[in-house]
């Protein structure tokens, strides 16, 4: 998932909660809709081609994919009668051949309701070879794993019928893949598998998918009733939806909000303007949260995205700098996997999270790998049992002992941190130039991030030594501050030493969604560290090389490509316990530093809790389905208990 995915969105619409009273507040103005605000207009309603948080958001709701996922997270049929799976004969015995029969009662309405068509097996076909057409941002998921589609998509076929995507009838749709695919299922809720009628797009032409409600069908439990750009978005439900039942709603409104006014949505939300918000315990306003609606206070579920930091591995550019930072030495130093590790255990990533959301909450956001702790299981436990059982086989003895749990960290220990350090400073000697200087940009634009900096400068130059390792934050203004790091084009122009601007999300339910974004010849995060792609080159022809190798990042790929490897779908278990045995040597080798993830704040909420869809990838949790809202605000107890039964009964779904 991109990494812009983190920055656009639907305002509170990753926080989940609601039951009970609170005297702070007048109730919600209606049960029927679910009130948010926007901070982002749409940018298309051609959700093929979509790339960001807030056009796949509303896509979930207008179109009806093959599959959705219910409250627990599991995968239930939608547009397809039933999930293909080997013992119902969907699957075939090598796995390779994927048979979906569909309802025969999905419609497409127009924006007034007007049935226009049935949805058919022709109209996924026609969506597939579209996105080929218009080579659109996620084309390369189809193109990993549906047979011939990346020969179409690169030119060197030019007849789709021989790509493995047929409509065998209008209610037949048939897939074959290069190999077999555990997470195909979690593939269908992309923008690519999004169903296209061809007739309705051909009529429309241009005007296909503009951001006006007529310029497109609707399939989905939603339909748009107003846009007013920079105003106002409204949901209304579908009529003709097919699974009526399961939608409570009546509408969904969001209403635009160009900045964060912390206290201002509070007061939205005590007067029943808005559904849920997010809170910050630091600010000033959040004693009166105490006060009037403390007992309704909740912490809000991890959420898929990890926010970590990275090392320029071979940094090239040099205008964010100081006069006494030694590039030679640094650069040198951040070779040296001692060094990266001496500051991976000397941040204190606790003390930056409690001064951010405070000592009640802070914690809770620490996450210690890229992959969320239980987004597959391994041997029975969490994926982050499976990472903590590698670390020490591939990462060093410095590791041993710690926890990966998330909440807590471990990473930091100061003994840890100076004896690496020790041991950096025994290698590179009087090679270079001490103390060595980190450059760290940050945006004038954001004090958050500039206190985050400077808690971690206090806790890495309190343990190492300001003798040793001093970070310089440079602060400049926003454009300059984002163009060296976060939409830097390249990697030469990655102007940094060590940055904390990555994010990422899952897009389908494999951990490779995650880890091979730093695969050394195609990774998307390969800028992170001052490198860039060049897919099938060896190390004559790649540039870079050098750095990537010195990093052990061609190890990883290795491990990577073992992991992969492993498609059978009875062994699902062994390929995610490669997977983790892949994140061990990546975090254990100090390329990059999890910090936390984006959810576990404190928040207010009128939803019924884990009422709504629930998903660990794709577009599924986007979805108003199965949402109920209650007049009055949760009590914090309540949501706890709520999500105490809701934990078991998704982890009894998932044996």
């Amino acid at each position: 998932m991109k990494n812009s995915k983190l920055f656009a969105g639907l305002g509170t619409a990753l926080i989940l909660g609601a039951t009970l009273t609170g005297c702070g507040s007048q109730g919600l103005k209606s049960t029927g809709v679910q009130q948010e605000f926007y901070t982002t207009d749409p940018t298309t309603f051609d959700f093929g081609k979509a790339t960001g948080e807030e056009d796949f958001a509303l896509g979930a709701n207008f179109i009806e994919q093959l599959v959705e996922t219910n409250e627990y997270g599991e995968f239930v049929p939608a547009v397809a009668k039933e999930i293909p799976t080997l013992d119902n004969g969907g699957i075939s015995e090598d796995g390779l051949t994927w048979t979906f029969n569909l309802r025969k009662d999905v419609k497409w309405v127009t924006s007034e309701g007007e049935e226009y068509a049935k949805v058919k097996a022709q109209d996924f076909v026609y969506a597939l070879k579209r996105a080929a057409d218009n080579q659109v941002p996620f084309s390369s998921f189809p193109a990993d794993v549906i047979a011939g589609y990346q020969d179409y998509l690169d030119g060197k076929e030019t007849d789709f019928s021989k790509v493995g995507v047929v409509a065998k009838d209008d209610n037949t749709l048939v897939f074959t893949l290069i190999k077999p695919t555990p997470y195909f299922v979690s593939l269908l809720t992309t923008g690519p598998f999004y169903p296209i009628n061809e007739k309705f797009a051909t009529e429309k032409g241009k005007e296909f998918g503009k951001t006006k409600a007529e310029d497109i069908l609707y399939s989905g439990p939603f339909v748009l009733a107003n846009y007013t750009s920079k105003s106002a978005i409204e949901l209304k439900a579908n009529d003709q939806y097919w699974d009526t039942k399961n939608v409570h709603l009546t509408g969904v409104k969001f209403t635009f909000s160009q900045e964060s006014n912390p206290a201002g949505d509070y007061e939205a939300f005590k007067k029943g303007a808005v559904s849920s918000v997010a809170l910050q315990p630091q600010e000033a306003y959040f004693k009166d949260v105490k006060k009037n609606n403390g007992d309704n206070i909740y912490v809000s579920q991890p959420n898929l995205f990890t926010l970590f930091g990275s090392f320029n591995l071979n940094r090239q550019a040099y205008e964010i700098t100081t006069d006494k930072h030694d590039n030679a030495s640094t650069k040198a130093a951040i070779a040296n996997k001692d060094f990266r590790l001496a500051i991976v255990r000397s941040i204190n990533r606790t003390a930056y999270l409690q001064s951010a959301y405070g000592k009640e909450y802070g914690g809770d956001r620490i996450r210690n790998q890229l992959t969320p702790s239980d987004f597959v299981t391994v041997d029975g436990g969490t994926y982050s049992d499976a990472v903590q059982k590698n670390i020490v086989e591939q990462g060093g003895e410095s590791w041993t002992g710690v926890k990966f749990a998330d909440g807590v960290d471990d990473f930091y220990n100061v003994d840890v941190a100076k004896s690496e350090l020790a041991k950096a400073k025994e290698t590179l000697g009087d090679s270079v130039k001490w103390p060595i200087h980190i450059d760290i940009p940050v945006s004038e634009k954001y004090a958050n991030q500039i206190n985050k900096f400077k808690s971690y400068k206090q806790s890495v130059e309190s343990a190492l030594g300001k003798d040793n390792v001093v970070f310089d934050i440079n602060i400049v203004n926003d454009d300059k501050a984002m163009g060296a790091t976060y939409f830097a084009e390249t990697g030469a122009a990655s102007d940094f030493d060590l940055s904390f601007p990555g994010a990422w999300g899952a897009d389908f339910q494999d951990p490779s969604t995650y880890l091979n974004i730093a695969n050394p010849e195609n990774g998307d995060i390969l800028k992170n560290f001052g490198l860039d792609k060049n897919p099938g080159k060896d190390d004559a022809t790649d540039p870079e090389y050098a750095a990537k190798k010195a990093a052990g990042l061609y190890d990883y790929k290795d491990l990577l490509d073992a992991a992969a490897a492993i498609t059978a779908t009875d062994k699902t278990n062994e390929r995610y316990a490669a997977y983790a045995k892949a994140e061990a040597f990546l975090i254990g080798d100090g390329i990059i530093i999890p910090t936390n993830n984006a959810g576990s704040v404190p928040a207010l909420t009128y939803r019924v809790p884990f009422t709504g869809a629930y998903a660990s990838s794709g577009t599924s949790g986007d979805r108003y389905k199965y949402m109920k809202l209650q007049k009055t605000p949760v009590l914090g107890k309540d949501y706890d208990k709520a999500q105490k039964e809701w934990t078991a009964k998704r982890n009894a779904a998932s044996k």
